[in-house]
């Protein structure tokens, strides 16, 4: 103990602020007088009980015994009432040095102003997180973490007393409120953050009770984000109980009133009674600039202030002609997502085959769940800026044979994209720093594997790509596939995916083919994925594998087309004959499969 004293006092080498030293000793002194009087008042019980011994005999009477306990906790309550000054006398002194410890943390040297900025940034980035959709197309979506209502801003007020005051009078600071926290703390918050405007979240609709609702809509002229649910809880609450609450909560909800609303995410379940379907809204936003909606929509005009606009259902009550008419009074639309999860009806569009609307600051289109026609359909009607991000889905197709056709706004970026990646359920094809289209095709198969889009009508958009991924790469697709390669005259990287000895037996393939695939070809990766499909014996068709390879290889060099580096990924049976191929190619590499994703999935 005394070493670690020493330690503590032997800085003398340390330069120190001569104001921080007189305030350490300012703070200790008030602490050595409270040390000074306890030691003298501990003396004192001691002196009076030293006295007492010099009268007392041991006599087991009951006087004695209610003297003796009299006697124990009068100096039990004694000393307890020394401890309880000690400690404010301690907490005084470390809370004095400690506020001034953290004046020299380089935080500290900023503006207030900036500080509370700082931390109120740091709170909000954790209280805003991703949240699930369940949607396998979606996955996670912008939203409030689950674990919002745990007061993740305590320690900061905890620091020190500079700190708390900071923080207590940062308006901003308090400008969240969580309707899962007891009524009294979001009375707090909504005092504390005076004139800001609010940042409002209930994790589901279910706990959104009367006294909450009215809190709500008491409050909506200050609400600037409202987000409510859904969270797991929803599906332990009687489905009756959710309607009648979110019945009440939309019937209540002020329709001119909610002025400063910038961003509004309602997730709701179907409606239960009768036939499930959406609900709808009745709000007036005029500042409304992002909306996500979950099984429901927006029944007024839309905010001509929306940039994002992101939208789930559940069943198919909301229709193309109705997002087209939604999108119609939203120029300055920059996103938009609309995902149906079931079977859409298919409405009359004739009302609407006039309509066309112009979005030119649109960069990101996310349509799922929607039949072509109607896909077609909407496309023809909406003329966008640069489709930054186009992610398609069409479901289901009526036939897994049937051939993909781009609609017309997509074919443009498609003859100007450099790379392109076929898979089984979905086509990629981007321009590196400007564009990413993802187009999926719901055959109504759970095993992808053995299914090849039909890319007929496709292929002719992306004769001037340099990169091609495929996979799998199976016999299946491989004639088609085999005539695309031929019209790929800038093709320079070449990406194969699948068995390698569907691999090898496609290799053959190009090397006998007239005119030569890909010409322009300077670079092979074959990537096995694992599955041996030759059946579990090994004979001689392994070495019929290595030798497709070679004739490959040859077959380029024969044709003054040789490649300049062959990528082989690892566990690949091609790896353990590599100075064969280095005969033919200039560099052979190799490279583990997650690499391989990286590498030639970087899309921007």
């Amino acid at each position: 103990m005394d070493q670690d004293i020493d330690a503590l006092v032997d800085d003398s080498k340390i330069p120190c602020d001569k104001s921080a030293l007189n305030l350490i000793l300012k703070s200790l002194k008030p602490l050595e007088e409270t040390l000074e009087m306890a030691l003298r008042d501990l003396r004192e019980i001691a002196s009076h009980v030293e006295r007492k011994i010099l009268g007392a005999e041991n006599k087991n009477t009951d006087n004695q015994r209610k003297g003796s306990l009299t006697t124990l906790r009068d100096v039990v309550s004694k000393v307890k009432h020394i401890q309880k000054y000690l400690d404010v006398s301690f907490a005084t002194s470390i809370a004095d040095i400690s506020q001034r410890s953290n004046a020299y943390i380089s935080i500290a040297r900023l503006p207030e102003e900036i500080f509370t900025e700082i931390l109120s940034r740091h709170v909000e980035a954790f209280q805003e997180g991703y949240i699930h959709t369940k949607d396998p197309h979606r996955g996670w979506a912008p939203g409030f973490r689950d674990d919002w209502h745990r007061n993740n801003w305590k320690p900061f007020r905890e620091v020190c007393r500079s700190w708390d005051d900071a923080l207590t009078g940062c308006a901003r600071f308090w400008a969240f409120v969580c309707m899962s926290w007891p009524m009294d703390l979001i009375r707090a918050h909504t005092s504390l953050s005076r004139d800001v405007h609010l940042r409002v979240y209930s994790p589901g609709i279910e706990c959104v009770n009367a006294a909450q609702t009215t809190w709500i809509m008491t409050n909506i002229q200050s609400i600037e984000n409202l987000q409510i649910g859904p969270t797991s809880a929803s599906y332990r609450v009687p489905r009756l109980t959710v309607d009648i609450n979110i019945d009440r909560f939309l019937s209540q909800c002020p329709v001119e009133q909610a002025t400063e609303l910038r961003a509004l995410v309602l997730l709701l379940p179907l409606q239960s009674r009768g036939s499930q379907s959406s609900w709808q809204i009745n709000l007036a936003a005029p500042k409304l600039r992002d909306l996500h909606l979950r099984n429901c929509w927006y029944m007024n005009y839309a905010p001509s202030q929306l940039q994002v606009l992101d939208v789930t259902f559940d069943d198919g009550t909301v229709g193309v002609g109705d997002l087209l008419q939604f999108l119609s009074g939203t120029p300055q639309l920059k996103s938009c997502k609309f995902y149906v999860m079931s079977a859409i009806h298919s409405p009359s569009l004739e009302s609407h085959h006039e309509i066309s609307i112009q979005l030119p600051g649109l960069h990101t289109l996310v349509l799922s769940g929607l039949p072509a026609p109607q896909l077609h359909w909407l496309y023809d009607r909406i003329l966008a800026g640069n489709l930054v991000r186009n992610d398609v889905s069409i479901s289901p197709l009526s036939n897994s044979n049937e051939p993909l056709d781009l609609p017309a706004p997509l074919q443009g970026y498609a003859m100007r994209s450099d790379s392109l990646d076929i898979r089984p359920k979905y086509i990629v094809y981007q321009l590196i720093g400007q564009f990413h289209h993802t187009f999926r095709m719901d055959d109504g198969t759970d095993d992808a594997r053995e299914h090849f889009p039909n890319i007929s009508l496709i292929i002719p958009y992306f004769r001037h790509i340099r990169k091609l991924i495929l996979e799998p790469c199976t016999p299946s697709g491989g004639p088609d596939v085999l005539t695309a390669l031929q019209t790929f005259e800038h093709l320079q990287d070449l990406h194969l995916c699948g068995s390698e000895s569907y691999l090898s037996l496609f290799l053959l393939d190009m090397a006998q083919a007239d005119p030569m695939p890909c010409p322009k070809l300077i670079s092979l990766t074959l990537e096995d994925d694992g599955y041996w499909k030759w059946g579990m014996a090994m004979d001689n068709r392994y070495s019929d594998t290595l030798d497709r390879l070679e004739v490959f290889l040859k077959s380029r060099v024969d044709r003054a087309s040789a490649l300049e580096r062959l990528i082989l990924s690892e566990n690949n049976i091609w790896m353990h004959d590599v100075d064969r191929w280095k005969k033919h190619v200039g560099v052979v590499e190799r490279c583990r499969p997650e690499n391989l994703r990286i590498r030639y999935l970087d899309y921007s």
